[in-house]
């Protein structure tokens, strides 16, 4: 019974903390769609189950270039946005073939191809 009980404290610790990050997340893409009005936000995720996700928010100008990037990676909800280096400036044929490798990016890349 106290296993019982603990596994459905640590579940519903979990799903507070999910609905924290979540929150993060809508206020990130929030003030990036302030910061940059006239541009895309394009996001892209890569889950996998008991290995390291990963989500990347994009902003891309409307002429395919990407003016910011940030990507989260982790196995917890304890995970944080971090900047991606070297993307800024670049546009998005070149983003995909330097960041290849990260499924996240490219992700985002190609929600952003659709939309255009």
């Amino acid at each position: 019974m106290k296993i019982l009980i603990a596994i459905v404290i640590v579940y519903v610790i979990n799903i507070f903390l999910s609905f924290k990050q979540m929150k993060k997340y809508k206020e990130k893409t929030a003030r990036l769609k302030k910061e940059y009005p006239t541009s895309y936000i394009s996001t892209g995720k890569n889950q996998k189950i008991l290995k390291q996700g990963s989500i990347a928010i994009l902003v891309i100008s409307k002429t395919g270039k990407i003016e910011y990037g940030e990507l989260m990676k982790g196995r917890t909800v304890f995970a944080k946005f971090k900047k991606i280096e070297n993307i800024d400036g670049l546009f998005i044929k070149e983003a995909k073939e330097k960041f290849a490798h990260e499924a996240a990016i490219i992700n985002a890349i190609s929600f952003y191809e659709k939309i255009k």
